[in-house]
């Protein structure tokens, strides 16, 4: 396959997938929105007021919201943890930010993908 061809084959792939992942994140963030709402909505009224704020955020201070901060750092040490001592080193932390970094790159589009969709197009 000549240079040019490969070129235009992975721009269009990258085209075609970058959208797919957007979509993904943006269902896990309304995911996440309706989860936060029917925790803290109270009152029901689809929107977390002053009051319902407050209470959520001393839930988190005093523990009763920070269930998912725990699971998330078990699952660190679980993945992470090499030597088997149940804490993180700093080799082990570097490896966790590494993998996190590439995750965050994978869902973020290039430089190349921006100025492609901010380039307005041509018609005839």
């Amino acid at each position: 396959m000549k240079p040019a061809s490969l070129s235009l084959t992975l721009l269009a792939a990258t085209l075609f997938t970058t959208p797919l992942a957007q979509a993904d994140a943006a269902a896990d963030r309304e995911a996440r929105r309706r989860e936060t709402l029917a925790k803290y909505d109270k009152n029901g009224d689809g929107r977390i007021d002053d009051a319902e704020r407050a209470a959520g955020r001393e839930a988190m201070r005093s523990g009763d919201g920070g269930t998912k901060r725990e699971e998330r750092k078990n699952l660190l040490v679980e993945h992470f943890d090499k030597n088997g001592d149940g804490r993180l080193d700093d080799a082990e932390r570097a490896a966790a930010r590494e993998a996190k970094q590439k995750r965050q790159q994978k869902s973020q589009p290039s430089a190349a993908e921006k100025n492609y969709s901010d380039t307005p197009m041509m018609t005839e």
